[in-house]
């Protein structure tokens, strides 16, 4: 949990739990997820009671919502680091080192800890940025409790179309006034103008009109990081930002991750490969990624950066 966080498209992040029942990212082959690397290889060591050894075990955390809901209001203020939020409250992100809907997190905490921190007074002046890759439970509690709140926004994980299809229906049928998408990191090729909801249905996620006036809200793009990460095809990035440019939908490009595509930056590419010694992945097209690091890899696409955002509001009276 911070206050205040380098990720482009929020100001703080909380962490009511810790721990994650796994994910594509995480499971028995594949172990790529930031989250569950800082979990078992730093806070799992610092703070044991909090983080246990294994990622998998999910432990609930009382009072960190509460304790978020209490950081100071941020509408009218300025980030000088991040324009693109100025006027926005606080975007605080629920769940970044873990999913907070893990089986071990029961309602009653959620319903207890959570929303309660989101209806309170100091909640309301912030907005909740609710991030899951199970939707499904997420509309069971909406259900439940006869709506979200206002001032914060459903979203899923979508990291490529099975996931896509899978989830982003089941995000259609949370009760709120808010939803959004993390395509990050972006893993293969997603069309999130046809999601086959079933065998025989399939639905737009962006077309307002084919969803009879529920639509998708904002979409953030990324590719992966971290010591085994996967690259992200330049063809694919643009597929979802060219949707979204089309639909009207705000995108915001987080990263390329590791590796950055040479149709991205010949310059960076080239020097990369001056030096030596250097990795590529190359794809069917014939064209290459070069494994460039997070850092110099950026986040320009297409030679400009996406900071698109919802025009987001806290539910309280300034």
């Amino acid at each position: 949990m911070s206050a205040k966080t380098t990720i482009e498209w929020c100001d703080s992040t909380i962490n009511g739990s810790s721990g994650c029942d796994g994910c594509e990212l995480w499971n028995k082959t594949k172990q790529t997820c930031y989250a569950g690397h800082v979990h078992e290889n730093r806070l799992a060591h610092s703070f044991p009671d909090k983080y246990a050894a294994d990622f998998r075990e999910v432990r609930m955390i009382p009072g960190r919502y509460a304790q978020a809901a209490r950081w100071s209001d941020l509408r009218g203020k300025d980030r000088p680091d991040k324009p693109w939020l100025n006027g926005m409250p606080r975007l605080i992100f629920v769940g970044d080192m873990g999913d907070f809907l893990s089986r071990g997190v029961t309602d009653e905490f959620l319903v207890d800890e959570l929303f309660s921190a989101i209806k309170s007074p100091a909640g309301q002046r912030h907005f909740w940025l609710l991030l899951t890759k199970r939707p499904r439970r997420l509309d069971e509690l909406s259900r439940r409790m006869g709506g979200l709140p206002e001032n914060c926004m459903a979203m899923t994980t979508v990291t490529d179309q099975e996931t896509a299809n899978r989830r982003i229906p089941q995000l259609m049928a949370v009760r709120c006034k808010w939803r959004g998408l993390s395509i990050e990191p972006l893993l293969g090729h997603v069309d999130l103008d046809q999601i086959e909801a079933t065998p025989f249905i399939t639905i737009s996620a962006l077309n307002r009109q084919a969803l009879g006036g529920i639509p998708v809200d904002w979409v953030i793009g990324g590719g992966e990081s971290g010591t085994d990460a996967e690259a992200t095809h330049p063809h694919d990035a643009r597929r979802v930002r060219d949707q979204c440019v089309r639909f009207g939908v705000p995108f915001l490009w987080k990263q390329w991750g590791e590796w950055l595509p040479q149709s991205q930056s010949e310059d960076v590419c080239a020097e990369q490969s001056a030096r030596g010694r250097f990795r590529t992945r190359l794809w069917g097209d014939n064209s290459y990624s070069f494994r460039v690091g997070r850092d110099r890899a950026g986040r320009l696409l297409d030679g400009r950066e996406w900071n698109e955002m919802p025009l987001l509001y806290a539910s309280a009276p300034a």
